[in-house]
This record gives structure tokens, C-alpha cells and sequence, in this order.
């Protein structure tokens, strides 16, 4: 269940001027009664602010989602829908953006390290390697794969049969042992 932030925002009042353009001449313009209200988000985390009538037996509804992402002030001015009080409530809302932003990086990252693997003559395979290798959160991952790797290309290097697929083999192994060194000394 999400965690509530704010249990009821202060509100201040104040006009909301809407306007609607009629023609190239004339346009209207209508103040409604507003309430105004003023907050700050913390970076990677998305709110509702949501609104209910009574804040003893509340019936909250969301006014809006509040998916940024990032840390900053906001200010809306909310149109007063009845004639009683309101009171607002601000919500984090559970991690799903910020999940499924980081499970897109990540794919991203094995997809580039797949492709790194399989195209060990190309020079921008190491550096590719050794950019996701040397961050801090998949060091551990990364060197793992790294290993098994090497310790199944090795296993495949030891029953080759012939001597074209074990040069292959070799430089393969050399190639997963030079991203491990690698990694392991820019860490």
C-alpha cells in the first residue's frame, strides 16, 4: 500500500479565471472560485493529490496524477466544486514508473552486453563491457556473467575437435578474461 505524504494539504482561496475565445473580436472571460494549493515532490516518486469533502469519513477521488519524476515546487489551483469545504490529500504512489524505468534500463544493458559478447573481435565490445562493468550496482552481476562465460567457452575449448574452432575458442576465452581484468582494476 502506498505511504500517504501529507495527510491534508493547506488550502488557500482564491479566483480562477477561465477564458474561452469566441471570435476574432470578442472573448469572454469568467472567474470562478479556485482553491489554491502548493507543494513539493521528491525526485522518483509519483503522487495523486486527491480530494474529499470530510475528512472524518472521506471519500477520496484523484483531481491528478502527478507522474514527473522529478523534485520540484508545484502550484495548482483546483475549481471549488461545491459549496462545502474541501480537503486534499497528497499520495505517493507505489513505484510503478520508476519500476518500469529501471526494468527498461536493465534490458537495455543485458541486450548491449549480449551483443558485446557475441562480437568479441570489435573493439567497442570491451568498452562496452567495461561502461556497464564498472557501475557499482552491476559490478557483481556483471563479472558473474563474465565468469560463466569464460568457464563455459573453456568446457567447449577442451573437447574441440578441430584446430580452427579452438583459435576461435581461445580468443574468445582471452577476450572474456581481458573484460574481467578489466572491470576488476577500473572498479
Amino acid at each position: 500500500m502506498p505511504l500517504l505524504l501529507v495527510a491534508i494539504l493547506t488550502a488557500s482561496t482564491c479566483c480562477l479565471a477561465i477564458g474561452t475565445h469566441l471570435s476574432a473580436q470578442a472573448s469572454s472571460l469568467r472567474i470562478e472560485p479556485a482553491t489554491k494549493i502548493s507543494f513539493k515532490t521528491e525526485e522518483g516518486q509519483d503522487y495523486a493529490l486527491m480530494a474529499s469533502p470530510d475528512a472524518k469519513l472521506p471519500e477520496w477521488h484523484v483531481i491528478t496524477e502527478i507522474l514527473d519524476g522529478r523534485s520540484k515546487d508545484f502550484t495548482l489551483l483546483i475549481p471549488v466544486m461545491t459549496e462545502t469545504q474541501q480537503f486534499f490529500l497528497l499520495k505517493k504512489e507505489a513505484h510503478q514508473m520508476q519500476s518500469s524505468r529501471e526494468a527498461i534500463s536493465l534490458g537495455k544493458m543485458v541486450q548491449d552486453m549480449r551483443a558485446a559478447l557475441q562480437a568479441p573481435a570489435d573493439p567497442e565490445s570491451l568498452e562496452t563491457i567495461a561502461d556497464y562493468g564498472t557501475i557499482t550496482e552491476h559490478y557483481m552481476m556483471i563479472r558473474g556473467w563474465l565468469n560463466q562465460e569464460r568457464t563455459a567457452t573453456e568446457s567447449l575449448l577442451s573437447v574441440a575437435q578441430t584446430e580452427s574452432r579452438r583459435k576461435e575458442l581461445q580468443k574468445e576465452v582471452l577476450f572474456l578474461k581481458t573484460a574481467i581484468r578489466r572491470i576488476d582494476l577500473e572498479r
